[in-house]
């Protein structure tokens, strides 16, 4: 720790991509930090262990890895670092004087794939031009380097790594990285050992691109946007009808960029805001307060409630601040696109069938092939709502939406709803059709399964307009009427990410619906793939065998 000013200074200046420490002497308990690395720290445990560090600069995506077992009383960390290549595996070892050491497994990882080795072994043999007699560490590494023929020592053996001469700081690499490697020692960084700085010609994978810019919707030229739609829509529609759908899609971003505007990037931030939580907004709101108060009363009493509040305010904001960093540094440690995976195979899982009990499972598979028929049996019974979607379902569905985040096709709301005549055609030709543009679709459907099954029951708060949970409340203090009651509140635990489609659907055919709308219900529900955008950058899509999408009731 007491170091820690001159490594800070060292990687500013030299900026490193990844530092490797030992006999660090840290506990769980030290709050060792390096402003712009994320740290993986192997604390110190008397009498077993000194302590080791890895840091790893925050734009480089990076992750713990289990290391293989090296030798009793060795100590050993992995880290992977994601490159634009393929990964890069990081070992940091220490051996004690005491320790034994068995590097086979280590090296014969290091033949397999791009593996850095670096750390103190405390060994000594005449390969290293060592000034001590050859010990065991050193017999053994010379050993293993005989028959392992993929890994490569990078040491400068004119060279010595610690102050009294020795080579006790070696460095190992897949043969194939030693070719194009560099190993020298620091110019000035160092305490018994001198610092050893190592060069791989590896390119990180690249910074994460800014988001897509969206349409300033507030300075949009509808008339134009209507005649460069008309003009677009001018060539004859094609015959297949995902073709059709890209047709269309394209149209309309194609008039949109012409009329349209893009919004400027926001190049200014709010200082707090990276941390900004409700905690946050309601000490700002205790500080403001005080300051009306004082603007009130100008007392003495009022003017220390004012320091006194806005000392606290300070303290809570800075520990806010520290907890939101060190949050981020832990979680936020990999590149864009791994971020937006992880959180993609995350959402995935939580909906997987997995998380229900074996119980469930059993009574679903026994149910399975009786709801299949009964759901086929009413898509193919006829159905009073088998009728072509009319150009006024089409505006309710379009009427007064605020824009939301768009798909992949960059569409909002506000841009099919100024679509015009000839694009509204166009739109309702397809909702007929494939029913493509999706969130439209998925509104135009919601009225018709309304009127098809009719008012929900009285006692249900969700989903009607106008009415939330106050209403309930108000309910159940009316049904009360100043008297005792006992009230249970349920919460069940991923009530809507682990529905059964199937079993959704068999109610509704239970219900009466049947025909297209349930057809379309059935393809709605059916292997649903879904991607997370994060940072700009799109994840791969999973499948959701369960749960309902967010935003459909």
């Amino acid at each position: 720790m007491s170091k820690l000013p001159l490594l800070q200074e060292v990687a500013n200046r030299d900026q490193p991509h990844v530092i490797l420490l030992q006999e660090t002497l840290l506990t769980e308990s030290s709050r060792f930090r390096l402003a712009g690395y994320t740290s993986y720290l192997l604390p110190r445990e008397r009498g077993v262990a000194q302590g080791c560090a890895v840091l790893v600069r925050d734009h480089i995506g990076s992750a713990v890895c289990e290391p293989p077992y090296c030798g009793t009383g060795v100590e050993v960390q992995g880290v992977i670092l994601q490159l634009a290549g393929s990964p890069l595996t990081v070992f940091n070892v220490y051996r004690g004087r005491d320790a034994s050491l068995e590097l086979g497994d280590l090296f014969s990882q290091a033949t397999r794939g791009p593996v850095f080795i670096g750390g103190d072994f405390n060994a000594h043999h005449d390969m290293f031009s060592s000034p001590l007699k050859t010990n065991e560490a050193g017999r053994h590494i010379s050993v293993v380097l005989e028959e392992m023929g993929g890994v490569s020592l990078l040491n400068d053996i004119d060279e010595a790594t610690h102050i009294r001469g020795g080579r006790l700081d070696l460095t190992f690499v897949s043969t194939p990285l030693a070719g194009s490697a560099t190993w020298s020692l620091h110019p000035h960084l160092m305490s018994d050992h001198y610092a050893v700085v190592v060069d791989l010609p590896l390119a990180p994978l690249p910074p994460p691109g800014s988001p897509p810019q969206r349409w300033d919707i507030s300075r949009a030229d509808w008339a134009a946007f209507d005649r460069a739609l008309t003009l677009a829509f001018s060539s004859a529609p094609a015959s297949d009808l995902e073709d059709r759908a890209e047709q269309v899609a394209h149209a309309f971003r194609q008039a949109a960029s012409l009329a349209i505007p893009l919004q400027q990037r926001f190049a200014g931030c709010y200082r707090d805001g990276w941390f900004y939580c409700d905690r946050v907004r309601e000490l700002n709101r205790r500080l403001n307060a005080a300051r009306r108060q004082y603007r009130r009363r100008r007392t003495s009493p009022c003017r220390r409630c004012l320091s006194a509040v806005s000392r606290h305010v300070l303290a809570e904001k800075r520990r806010l601040r520290e907890e939101a960093w060190i949050r981020w540094c832990r979680t936020l440690d990999s590149h864009s696109t791994l971020q937006a995976s992880r959180l993609a195979q995350h959402f995935a899982d939580r909906s997987a069938s997995c998380n229900l009990p074996r119980s469930i499972l059993a009574i679903q598979e026994q149910l399975s092939a009786s709801r299949v028929e009964a759901i086929q049996a009413a898509c193919d019974r006829p159905d009073p709502a088998d009728c072509p979607i009319t150009s006024g379902e089409l505006l309710a569905a379009l009427q007064r939406r605020s824009d939301t985040a768009p798909g992949l096709d960059g569409l909002t709301y506000s841009i099919l709803s100024h679509a015009g005549d000839c694009g509204k055609e166009r739109l309702l030709a397809l909702l007929n059709l494939s029913c493509c543009i999706a969130k439209t679709a998925e509104r135009v459907v919601r009225a018709r399964l309304a009127w098809r099954l009719g008012p929900l029951h009285q006692r249900i708060f969700a989903y009607h307009p106008g009415r939330s949970a106050s209403h309930c409340l108000a309910s159940l203090l009316g049904e009360l009427r100043g008297g005792v009651g006992m009230a249970v509140f349920l919460d069940l635990e991923k009530a809507f990410e682990l529905a059964s489609p199937k079993v959704i659907l068999q109610a509704l055919a239970d219900k009466g619906v049947g025909g297209k709308l349930l057809s379309w219900l059935v393809d709605f529900f059916n292997e649903r793939a879904a991607g997370v955008r994060f940072q700009g950058q799109l994840s791969s899509f999973h499948t959701h065998l369960n749960g309902t999408p967010q935003g459909v009731s």
